[in-house]
């Protein structure tokens, strides 16, 4: 059971860049909830975000003045805390020691690391995807977790979407048969920060698309299946790099830009997935294929008595369309999605911690994202070893990843560069492409 000082969560905040721009809208008003603690590396940062919350918990005060209901003492409470102990903090240590859970907004590289200093801690964690650097990572944040009174989510906003929700509905309810296939097309135009080159470096990001579209086309096939489903082998279909001859890339204010002949990562990726029910034994097939260089998002999830596939009405909003055997189709509509996805993942975390409950996008979820990413990069890296002309890597299996990894720390690999190696193997043809 997780001690806090009082009803009310204390939240600190990792990483204050753009993506807590996302985050921060599911916290002013939450009842239960208070950001108090601000950590980044580069300070002014911190304190930018530390003025504007400032701000907003001024207005929420103001309004609670005004009423005398219940909800407003506890938002008066809140309040209260945040006057009295928000704070920009100079190391994680002295945030970790005055919050109960930990938002995790950094690069890539920092995700595990931070995750398992605080679950060392028993305290309770949401990273942002993906998990880790690589699944050697995540398999230790599942160790560390295993002995943590904390809990721990996975952010893969994705699984919060609101059409993920009514494909589970469509497949729980039967109306497809069972489920043998489905297939996923993500892209969007571009790594989300890539003009800093925070998703373009190796080492900072763990690989190219796979960790940013690949993870949320991985949220959507686990939003869709739940937990019922392991593993059994993962293929590399198709990697390349630079699929554009050259990239234009601006900065985030659109203001500077710079071209970028060739990446050290991919940037186009299909890949094959090979899973099967624990309970019942069924096999499901799944297809992904992501893109920086494209910008289409499909969804097809194959039934023996229908299929069921994510299509857009005459007014081009997302529908959902079942096709019969007997060729008739019909046309679902899908509920607004209401709160962000972003958000939803946040107060949805945050309420059950309350409630001492695990979420369902756990460090289990987490370590399957990022063995399937993990898993894809060894198959590449053997395909590209063994015969570079060739396109299809051969199918691994966790437990053959698992040996890479074995390998690599028996070899006296040390530890402090033992990640930094297991990466540059993997990104290895396309490091040399770029050669």
């Amino acid at each position: 059971m997780i001690i806090m000082k009082s009803k009310i969560l204390r939240v600190g905040i990792v990483g204050c860049g753009r993506i807590f721009q996302s985050h921060h809208h599911a916290y002013p008003d939450q009842e239960n909830i208070v950001v108090t603690g601000f950590y980044d590396r580069i300070k002014k940062r911190a304190q930018d975000w530390k003025k504007r919350m400032t701000e907003e918990m001024h207005l929420i005060k103001e309004v609670a003045l005004e009423h005398e209901d219940d909800n407003d003492e506890l938002h008066l409470e809140r309040c209260q805390i945040y006057e009295k102990e928000s704070k920009v903090y100079e190391n994680f240590q002295d945030l970790l020691n005055n919050v109960d859970v930990i938002d995790i907004s950094t690069p890539n590289y920092a995700h595990a690391p931070y995750a398992i200093w605080a679950l060392n801690q028993n305290k309770s964690v949401m990273s942002e995807k993906p998990p880790a650097l690589c699944s050697l990572e995540t398999q230790w944040i599942c160790e560390t977790k295993e002995k943590s009174k904390g809990h721990y989510q996975i952010n893969e906003n994705f699984i919060w979407k609101v059409f993920v929700r009514e494909i589970k509905k469509i497949i729980d309810s039967k109306v497809l048969g069972d489920i043998d296939e489905i297939k996923i097309k993500l892209g969007h135009g571009g790594p989300s920060w890539g003009w800093q080159e925070n998703f373009l470096k190796p080492t900072t990001s763990g690989g190219g698309v796979l960790p940013d579209m690949g993870a949320h086309a991985l949220g959507i096939v686990f939003g869709i299946l739940g937990h019922d489903y392991e593993i059994d082998n993962v293929q590399s279909i198709r990697m390349e790099t630079s699929s554009k001859s050259e990239r234009i890339m601006k900065d985030l204010e659109k203001k500077e830009e710079y071209s970028k002949e060739r990446f050290m990562v991919e940037d186009e990726a299909e890949i094959k997935i090979k899973m099967i029910n624990k309970d019942t034994k069924q096999e499901i097939i799944i297809r992904i294929e992501i893109s920086w260089a494209k910008t289409y998002k499909e969804i097809l999830v194959q039934g023996s008595k229908a299929i069921c596939e994510l299509g857009e009405d005459e007014r081009k909003q997302n529908i959902l369309i079942i096709h019969n055997k007997d060729g008739k189709k019909q046309k679902i509509k899908i509920p607004g999605q209401g709160r962000d996805s972003h958000q939803m993942q946040i107060t949805n975390f945050l309420s059950r911690i309350v409630k001492d409950q695990d979420s369902f996008a756990n460090e289990k979820i987490a370590h399957k994202i990022q063995t399937i990413i993990s898993a894809s990069y060894l198959s590449n890296m053997l395909r590209f070893k063994s015969n570079k002309k060739k396109k299809e890597g051969k199918p691994i299996t966790p437990a053959k990843l698992n040996k890479f990894y074995q390998d690599i720390i028996e070899s006296g690999c040390p530890k402090n560069i033992i990640l930094e190696e297991i990466i540059y193997r993997f990104m290895r043809p396309f490091i040399s492409s770029s050669e």
